[in-house]
């Protein structure tokens, strides 16, 4: 192909070949040489990792780990039957397995009568000894009282001494009895919340035993005659016969207006105070109702006017009464 007539830059086609060609004013160029073929390659494409090994176990394998842990525990059963045959005793028991655990003091059998325990003594000179054990009565959940006062009739100082048991009542006016009656007496006050006249049984009965006579004041029955307690009679006679050679007893009354069983009780009482030189009233259940400030909502316990009206009434029947 010789040169083309116009020697203007550009493409021609060689009519002899048929091939395109490029003339750039001084040469030619072929299609191939102008245009020059960008490769392309793509990604490599990630494989995915290989499957993990799954471990194959035959079933002589796992017999053998299953002989593995039974060897292992038989051992451990041998070192504990070891260790108790040489210490000769068993393991200490745990808190859960622990028994014979006492009442709480807060514990009450009757709810229209339940205050947590209480007890106190108003002399420092009264000693402190732990009561003989003695089973409350079956149907008595309340712990038993836990002090017991110098066994004489005048403790040191030459304040007589008055062994106090009561329930709620007492409870209530403890502290207002104890600060009442400590110019005059040593006060040895035992009440417990809830319970009845059996409740109190033995340990009247140890104290009896282990004293000598001397001033008691008992306020109790009031529970017995809200649970309509059918040994109420009994209960009453065996502690009328407890406290029989005592140098002197205060009954205090029931709130003869609880029920028909209340007011028999206060008439078994009158009838003790006048069959026994050594036994006397103190009609707190009826005196109760002559200011309405001296009950609580329930017409039962004492508000803080009441107990001390309660330990004056008391101090009076010892001092009067008594003759202490």
């Amino acid at each position: 192909m010789g040169e083309p007539a116009v020697r203007k830059p550009g493409w021609y086609r060689d009519r002899s070949t048929g091939q395109r060609r490029f003339w750039n004013g001084v040469s030619w160029f072929d299609l191939a040489e102008v245009i020059t073929p960008l490769p392309v390659r793509s990604a490599p494409r990630e494989l995915p990792p290989p499957p993990a090994a799954v471990e194959t176990r035959t079933p002589a394998d796992r017999r053998a780990k299953l002989i593995g842990a039974s060897a292992l525990v038989v051992v451990v059963a041998l070192a504990v039957v070891t260790t108790i045959a040489l210490s000769g005793s068993p393991p200490p028991a745990t808190p859960t397995q622990a028994t014979g655990q006492a009442a709480s003091p807060s514990s009450s059998p009757n709810p229209t009568d339940s205050v947590a325990d209480s007890t106190s003594t108003s002399d420092a000179s009264t000693t402190t000894a732990p009561t003989p054990a003695v089973a409350a009565a079956p149907s008595q959940t309340v712990p038993l009282p836990t002090t017991v006062s110098t066994p004489s009739s005048v403790v040191p100082g030459g304040r007589p001494l008055v062994t106090i048991v009561g329930d709620s009542i007492t409870q209530f006016a403890s502290a207002a009895i104890s600060s009442g009656l400590h110019r005059n007496f040593t006060t040895d006050i035992h009440a417990v919340g809830g319970t009845k006249m059996s409740y109190w049984t033995s340990f009247i009965g140890s104290v009896v035993q282990s004293e000598s006579a001397h001033a008691w004041i008992v306020e109790l029955g009031t529970n017995d005659a809200l649970s309509s307690n059918p040994t109420l009679a009994d209960d009453f006679n065996n502690e009328v016969t407890q406290l029989a050679g005592q140098q002197c007893v205060v009954l205090v009354t029931v709130n003869p207006k609880l029920n028909g069983l209340a007011d028999q009780l206060d008439q078994a009482m009158a009838g003790a105070a006048a069959q026994n030189p050594n036994v006397h009233l103190l009609d707190w259940g009826t005196i109760e109702y002559q200011n309405a400030k001296w009950l609580v909502a329930d017409h039962i316990h004492p508000t803080k006017a009441g107990s001390t009206a309660l330990a004056k009434l008391e101090r009076g029947a010892l001092t009067t009464d008594c003759g202490l």
